[in-house]
């Protein structure tokens, strides 16, 4: 299910489009409708698969997004990487349900720009994103 949600554009900027990913409705809607609140976002496009990031991805031109790193039950960073080759200039978040150092730098080395645990690190992903914006 593709889900996008409209916000007002932010005049005389190129639009703020963040992309969220996770096939957790629950948490993907949570997580977007925090994101739709931060200041010069102008549109939070949602995926819930693989084959839906990539569509959101060609159709929407996010500048940044944020992926659960188990979407579809890949492994780890397969997906990250593959992003990351084919949009480099892409702020990658990976969203992981577990913390720590070396699991964020195992995402990093896989293209990954940030890395969060998504149950218990919502305000460092929404600072982040108010960092971009």
């Amino acid at each position: 299910m593709v889900a996008k949600s409209s916000l007002k554009p932010v005049d005389g900027e190129p639009p703020f489009i963040v992309l969220v990913a996770d096939d957790s409705e629950a948490i993907r809607t949570r997580l977007a409708a925090l994101v739709g609140h931060v200041p010069g976002v102008s549109k939070v496009t949602q995926a819930s698969s693989a084959r839906e990031v990539w569509e959101c991805l060609r159709r929407d031109c996010p500048r940044a997004a944020l992926v659960d790193v188990h979407l579809d039950d890949r492994g780890g960073g397969i997906l990250l990487r593959q992003i990351k080759s084919e949009f480099p200039a892409l702020v990658l978040v990976a969203l992981t349900r577990y913390a720590g150092a070396q699991l964020a730098a195992t995402y990093r080395d896989c293209g990954a720009d940030h890395c969060y645990d998504k149950t218990t690190e919502l305000g460092e992903i929404i600072r982040t994103l108010a960092q971009l914006t």
